[in-house]
């Protein structure tokens, strides 16, 4: 993971306004227009190519996987701390990768530098 950042905003408000309280989707183009309101460009090279995002995605599984779960944090600064301690502790520096020859993130970017 080269960087990461997690917002300090509560976005439970454009959740809402995207799926609604009751969880139902919004209409077409509900969604974009939600990412506009709030100067967010989604990033697709062109419709319906999943590839560009495919190891943001990937991320985000393993993340949840591992971390996450069904866990539930008290303060967004909790959150933020475990998913520092998470990323740039072991993700970085312990996890190793398939994609990387099954090495760390850091270790194969010292053997590249």
């Amino acid at each position: 993971m080269v960087g990461w950042s997690m917002s300090d905003k509560d976005n439970r408000e454009a959740y809402h306004r995207r799926i609604g309280p009751s969880g139902a989707q919004g209409g077409p183009g509900a969604f974009q227009r939600c990412l506009k309101s709030h100067g967010i460009a989604q990033s697709m090279s062109h419709p319906g190519n999943p590839w560009d995002n495919a190891m943001a995605k990937s991320f985000f599984k393993t993340l949840k996987q591992e971390l996450v779960r069904d866990r539930l944090y008290k303060m967004r600064k909790d959150a933020k701390q475990e998913v520092f301690k998470y990323i740039e502790l072991y993700y970085n520096t312990q996890r190793l990768h398939s994609k990387n020859g099954y090495k760390a993130s850091c270790e194969l970017e010292r053997e590249i530098a």
